[in-house]
């Protein structure tokens, strides 16, 4: 009996409608269906050497992409360092 609530009552102009709804995209409560990737039924599971080759090169494929930004940075800080503040 004590922990309920009385519903507050609506201000006298207020008749309840939504003028706008604030259920939309950019919305942090909003979350859009996901549409699920189709499926092959006939194709077959990665094992053993496939396996660890696809995930050897998608290692591989990150770490040139590190390497590369390393690079442009070093190069950077070398440019700066000796050519731009001098």
């Amino acid at each position: 009996m004590r922990n309920q609530r009385k519903p507050t009552p609506l201000p006298p102009d207020d008749d309840g409608r939504t003028i706008a709804p604030m259920d939309g995209e950019g919305m942090p409560w909003h979350v859009p269906p996901r549409p699920r990737p189709p499926r092959d039924p006939n194709a077959e599971p990665l094992r053993g050497g496939a396996l660890f080759r696809y995930m050897f090169s998608a290692v591989g494929a990150g770490l040139l992409v590190v390497l590369a930004f390393s690079a442009a940075g070093a190069a950077f800080i070398l440019f700066c360092t000796q050519i731009w503040f001098r």
